[in-house]
């Protein structure tokens, strides 16, 4: 099958991402399995290599990030057949969380990935629905905050990509978790989390990063931006709403700007 799908789509440099969660029960059954798995990555790879040499070829795309399936996965050779590793990074707790789990990765990677291979993580799947992980509830409002967060945390972290789950709610039930992920409701009415995104995307358009700026508290965030000659700044914080003074580059002044959970965008178009 995967050979045929790459003979499908060769020459498009298609990012072929080898199965969905594998270490869970859903997804794999009767029981989720390093040794199944990484058997079917071996034989998997070189037919779609063959098929499609344009191919970026990701695994093991787990549910979550369990350190200790993937280090046994490791174990087994993963990191010399695959381009890069994907990670669902799913959590109850703010994007934030996910820098801790990020330095743990990258650390465990190092340990066993061949030497002078580069192994980029993909942020393959994630996102927070209106009925969190922990049962507790997001507002629509707080959801769109965590969508732009999630990918800022990514940006700085140098994630070359990361997919949003979901698009739009898959339904209507409000009990049900899986049928409010999206950023839309299931009718396609736009919620926040929509306007955030679409905010981020116009506001950020084609500025790359280049560093967090230090401020006196872990919490409050802010990173800066450049696209040609102008210059970006993106302000957030992840606890309470306070004020701040920012100092301005080339002056002896500073900007007094107020930090909230939205991140704030402050862009200088140069001359």
């Amino acid at each position: 099958f995967a050979e045929t799908a790459a003979k499908r789509y060769a020459g498009q440099g298609i990012l072929w991402e080898i199965w969905n969660e594998p270490n869970l029960k859903q997804f794999w059954t009767p029981q989720p399995s390093v040794e199944d798995y990484c058997a079917l990555v071996e034989a998997t790879v070189p037919r779609i290599r063959k098929a499609d040499p344009s191919g970026i070829i990701l695994a093991p795309t787990t549910s979550g990030i369990p350190f200790d399936w993937l280090e046994e996965c490791f174990k087994k050779g993963l990191l010399e057949w695959i381009d890069a590793l994907s990670v669902h990074p799913y959590r109850s707790h703010p994007p934030e969380d996910v820098l801790k789990d990020y330095a743990q990765l990258r650390e465990l990677i190092g340990n066993y990935v061949p030497e002078g291979k580069e192994m980029p993580i993909i942020s393959g799947e994630w996102g927070y629905s209106q009925i969190n992980w922990d049962k507790s509830s997001l507002s629509e409002e707080q959801q769109g905050q965590y969508l732009v967060r999630m990918f800022l945390i990514n940006l700085m972290e140098g994630i070359p990509i990361s997919i949003w789950y979901d698009w739009k709610d898959d339904g209507t039930d409000p009990n049900e978790r899986e049928h409010h992920f999206g950023s839309m409701t299931h009718d396609l009415n736009p919620k926040p989390a929509y306007l955030a995104v679409k905010s981020l995307a116009t506001a950020l358009d084609g500025h790359s990063f280049v560093q967090r700026i230090d401020l006196e508290s872990e919490q409050d965030f802010a990173l800066k931006l450049v696209k040609g000659q102008s210059h970006a700044m993106v302000l957030w914080t992840m606890g309470q709403e306070h004020e701040i003074a920012i100092p301005v580059e080339g002056s002896e002044g500073s900007l007094k700007v107020n930090m909230l959970n939205s991140p704030q965008y402050l862009i200088d178009p140069g001359p």
